[in-house]
């Protein structure tokens, strides 16, 4: 018997080119519906009804073909021509909230119930297989063959218990917008809070609960061989007396930081504690990031980065051996690359560190990707040379990656449980001056999409959307 859909609604899916991913089809797939019996074992049918877009999706366009984040959402059987080529052709995903259609998953969530998790920017349902989590209650692992190259991180989904305030809040979502055909308003912002801060949030979580443990810093990179390839110590995880500064302040990756940042100032020199957290930001989002609240300071970008803005404006006494720790989560313009050279000569040898958290903004070709990850062709042999002797400064953050190995150092139980009562923490506490924008649709996710591959985005707006 097919599901419950209604033989009208014919199911669409963005498509984007994939070279030029800013590029983008609503493309219907009515081929799909009626949708036949769930038959594969195991498995679950998806059906996206919460999402957000934030600039961390275009990181995931933009590394797609890296590190398989377009195989997440393969084009279905049916796909209409031109777009039916998979080469050419892909879907990003998108965190938040997914209704179970229908379900063959033994002692898993069923039919009308809720998942959160990595999911395809569609309302044409998607079949999933899963296993429940081997030591977490009311995760799920996807297993699906085409899901194995991804990152376990981009595997992992929440089950949303059917007695939930927030079943309770989807379902209603769910029931006005039909009712009201199409009314964004149908959706409560807390579930737009948590598609677009849930994960970004842990990101900052992690890298500040694991990453800047002084006892037993947990390696943030990329690979089973970052930590041989790049060091993380104990010194440069050592957050005592320094001063923190963030690039892109209003993200939403960096604004989780900082509020847990903020928890670690509070708690003092004796703690390992930073003495303040300052945000570096453009001036079209300085006044928004000072509102709120999550900074002791903020500065401009557009300053330069000199002794005296070292002393004057971070307060860092460089002749003291301050230290200064700078986290890019994707500031514009090459600033990071400018800012760090800067203070290389500023601050004495292992007095400074700088952490990368995603990317700059932007449309970029495979090629300059993998730019980033290669040497840099200008730098002298002299340069080279005095590099393998400097104290080690740089490290990339990989969420998934510092996920997994603070769990096999503290257990799945605790990491999760840790994140989940600093995300509630986060949530009761809520962004001064930030705002949801409500979209309704896949018209209103294209819409979105546009706006940011045009820059329309501004930092005190998040954009949700409800299918």
């Amino acid at each position: 018997m097919a599901s419950s859909t209604p033989a009208e609604e014919v199911p669409v899916m963005q498509v984007l080119d994939k070279a030029h991913y800013f590029t983008q089809a609503l493309v219907p797939v009515p081929a799909a519906v009626p949708y036949p019996p769930l038959a594969a074992p195991s498995s679950l049918r998806l059906r996206t009804r919460v999402v957000s877009l934030t600039h961390n999706n275009v990181t995931y366009a933009a590394l797609g073909f890296l590190v398989h984040w377009w195989d997440a959402h393969p084009l279905p059987a049916g796909t209409p021509a031109p777009y039916n080529d998979a080469d050419k052709y892909g879907r990003v995903s998108a965190w938040g909230y997914a209704e179970v259609l229908e379900s063959t998953l033994s002692d898993g969530p069923q039919k009308g119930d809720f998942v959160f998790g990595y999911l395809p920017l569609a309302t044409l349902a998607q079949d999933v297989e899963f296993r429940l989590h081997d030591q977490v209650p009311g995760h799920l692992v996807a297993t699906s063959a085409y899901r194995a190259k991804l990152m376990p991180f981009y595997n992992n989904y929440v089950v949303v218990e059917r007695g939930s305030d927030v079943a309770a809040q989807l379902r209603a979502a769910i029931e006005k917008k039909e009712q009201q055909q199409g009314n964004a308003a149908a959706a409560e912002d807390g579930l737009g809070f948590d598609a677009l801060y849930g994960v970004l949030f842990e990101c900052g979580h992690l890298v500040t609960k694991f990453m800047f443990d002084t006892e037993q810093p947990i390696h943030p990179g990329m690979g089973p061989d970052a930590p041989s390839k790049n060091p993380w110590t104990k010194d440069m995880a050592d957050l005592t007396g320094a001063t923190v500064v963030l690039l892109a302040p209003a993200s939403k990756t960096a604004l989780g930081t900082a509020f847990e940042m903020q928890k670690r100032v509070k708690q003092g020199a004796s703690a390992n504690g930073p003495k303040r957290v300052v945000g570096a930001a453009s001036e079209a989002s300085r006044a928004f990031v000072q509102g709120t609240g999550m900074y002791d300071a903020t500065v401009s970008t557009a300053e330069t980065p000199d002794a005296e803005f070292l002393s004057k404006k971070l307060g860092v006494d460089a002749a003291a051996g301050d230290k200064l720790v700078l986290i890019d989560c994707g500031g514009r313009a090459g600033v990071g690359r400018a800012w760090a050279a800067a203070f290389r000569k500023l601050c004495p040898p292992g007095r400074f560190v700088m952490v990368g958290i995603g990317s700059e903004a932007g449309e970029h070709s495979p090629a300059d990707v993998m730019k980033r990850f290669a040497p840099d062709p200008n730098k002298s042999d002299e340069e080279r040379e005095r590099e393998k002797t400097e104290a080690p400064w740089y490290v990339q953050v990989n969420t998934g990656d510092l996920r997994q190995r603070a769990a096999s150092q503290y257990g799945w139980t605790a990491v999760f449980e840790g994140a989940d009562a600093a995300y509630a923490e986060f949530k009761r506490a809520g962004v001064q001056g930030f705002k949801i924008r409500w979209g309704v649709g896949m018209e209103g996710v294209a819409e979105g999409w546009e706006r940011l591959a045009k820059g329309k985005t501004s930092p005190e707006e998040g954009m949700a959307f409800l299918l």
